[in-house]
């Protein structure tokens, strides 16, 4: 019983937290009753207290990303699977067109990326798949850069980390 009215006691002092701390890797965007009105940078930063301004804090680091197995037909009319790594950054000075557009880093994140990849194998063959990796990777590269740039990401890299042909056997029934 005591144990729940400390709990209580501490959820209630937090709605007169006045400070947030930012740390080296994250930057803050301060929304005063619902909107955008201040960007944060590392510290003690003060905030007004009782839910009047929320802070959305987002990481700066280095991460990466790896794409599902794809299963795609190239422009040769092969069958091949597909699968890649990007490493990727969010990019403070988007920290607004991220938050309020995307909301969700992961779900916008991997569907884009899964549609660029798609769409720079299915408009190759798949000799340039094998014979031309390093022009095939760039092009996956700038097509991402196209699409997420605007929402704050910036891509430093992307690595294959399967492709193969796939030979399938398909049986026609009436």
């Amino acid at each position: 019983m005591l144990d729940r009215l400390i709990d209580l006691i501490l959820n209630f002092l937090h709605l007169f937290k006045f400070w947030v701390v930012i740390d080296e890797f994250e930057y803050g965007l301060v929304f005063t009753f619902g909107k955008p009105t201040r960007e944060l940078k590392r510290g003690i930063r003060p905030v007004i207290p009782l839910a009047i301004e929320k802070v959305y804090v987002i990481r700066t680091w280095y991460d990466t990303v790896a794409t599902t197995v794809q299963s795609l037909v190239t422009k040769d009319a092969k069958n091949v699977s597909v699968q890649g790594t990007f490493k990727y950054r969010l990019m403070p000075d988007k920290i607004r067109a991220y938050i309020i557009t995307l909301g969700d880093e992961g779900t916008a994140l991997s569907d884009y990326i899964e549609a660029s990849v798609s769409r720079v194998v299915e408009n190759s063959t798949w000799d340039e798949l094998v014979e031309k990796p390093e022009k095939i990777r760039q092009e996956v590269l700038e097509e991402v850069r196209k699409h997420l740039n605007q929402f704050g990401f910036k891509f430093y890299d992307f690595q294959w980390t399967q492709k193969t042909y796939s030979r399938t056997l398909r049986l026609l029934m009436n």
